[in-house]
């Protein structure tokens, strides 16, 4: 089975109950797995710290449903009011998968 040593991380802002914070958004490593398909691994500060695995067809399929999975979970906390994440400036929701 193959695997991309790849560890992909940027500094995120998170605003929660009015204060705010810094963390990492993570993504990797990309691996194979069983029959065929492929899995990305990823985690998030304050909003999803032990993280999760998006699966795909290939590498890049993976690493695609990794971002969207990312930029939902962005979405949804701040749609819920838990959290608000950003990168360069505020409201950009740390330019996941845009």
């Amino acid at each position: 089975m193959q695997r991309h040593q790849i560890q992909l991380e940027r500094k995120l802002h998170f605003v929660r109950n009015g204060k705010t914070s810094e963390g990492w958004v993570k993504i990797g490593p990309i691996e194979e797995i069983e029959n065929g398909f492929w899995a990305c691994r990823y985690s998030i500060s304050v909003i999803d710290e032990k993280g999760g695995v998006s699966r795909g067809v290939d590498a890049l399929d993976a690493l695609g449903r990794c971002l969207r999975s990312l930029r939902n979970l962005i979405e949804g906390s701040e749609k819920d009011g838990f959290c608000k994440v950003w990168w360069l400036e505020e409201g950009d929701q740390g330019l996941i998968g845009v």
